[in-house]
């Protein structure tokens, strides 16, 4: 049986847009090459662990990042429109965190080829795809810095 646990900090989430890497140029010009997806309320999108498929563009509802251990379930994170998910597995082929639909969702997916296409077709949306990646280390440097001050 899981257990769940609380949430852990969100250090450098964005408190205007209310959604995770504010990037709404690279939203953008992902999402005009996206496919429709639906994703009903509980459905999970991917699991930590699994091969990549593709990345997704959040349109509509809000989607759960959660750190799944043997010790429980963490909840990280949730995502809500204007948000991209999956991008950093695209260039590491595993997803890194698990995503659960907590409403019905609206989605926009494009698989890893497409994604790797547009990026190696347009530097602009790249050097984008670099700073989104740089926050996110960031974040997670953040993150391990707050639970070592919590623990010690």
């Amino acid at each position: 049986m899981m257990r769940i646990q609380t949430p852990l900090p969100r250090p450098l989430s964005s408190k205007r847009s209310g959604h995770l890497f504010p990037m709404p140029n690279l939203f953008t010009k992902l999402d005009v090459h996206a496919i429709t997806v639906q994703v009903q309320a509980g459905a999970m999108l991917f699991r930590r662990g699994d091969p990549v498929i593709g990345a997704y563009t959040m349109r509509k509802g809000r989607i759960a990042l959660i750190w799944t251990s043997k010790n429980g379930v963490n909840p990280m994170d949730v995502l809500r429109p204007g948000a991209i998910l999956g991008l950093p597995a695209v260039l590491n082929g595993e997803y890194s965190l698990s995503a659960k639909a907590v409403e019905d969702c609206e989605l926009g997916f494009l698989p890893v080829q497409r994604v790797v296409d547009l990026l190696s077709m347009d530097q602009g949306m790249l050097q984008e795809v670099t700073k989104l990646l740089a926050s996110e280390v960031a974040r997670m440097r953040e993150l391990a810095r707050s639970q070592i001050i919590e623990e010690g």
